[in-house]
């Protein structure tokens, strides 16, 4: 996703929901990842400066994800190096 925002010059931000409370969960909620795009930064509106939301990171292993190319272990590989280095 970050790459697909750099590529089309998009501002990104991005929300981990993973700590999800057991009465959160009896209810039904479950943990996501929220993305969002945006032509500019001030389109994302208040979002900028909530804690809860960060931009996407630049990324330069990950490929470039299209129609034409859609190589999910060179992917899934990319990812794994950025989370152990």
């Amino acid at each position: 996703m970050g790459a697909l925002a750099q590529d089309l010059g998009l501002s990104t931000l991005r929300q981990r929901e993973a700590d999800i409370s057991e009465s959160e969960r009896e209810i039904g909620k479950s943990p996501s990842h929220w993305v969002l795009f945006a032509r500019n930064q001030k389109d994302l509106g208040n979002l900028v400066s909530d804690s809860r939301w960060q931009p996407i990171p630049e990324t330069k292993s990950a490929p470039l994800w299209t129609d034409d190319f859609s190589n999910i272990f060179r992917v899934l590989r990319a990812f794994a190096a950025r989370k152990a280095g």
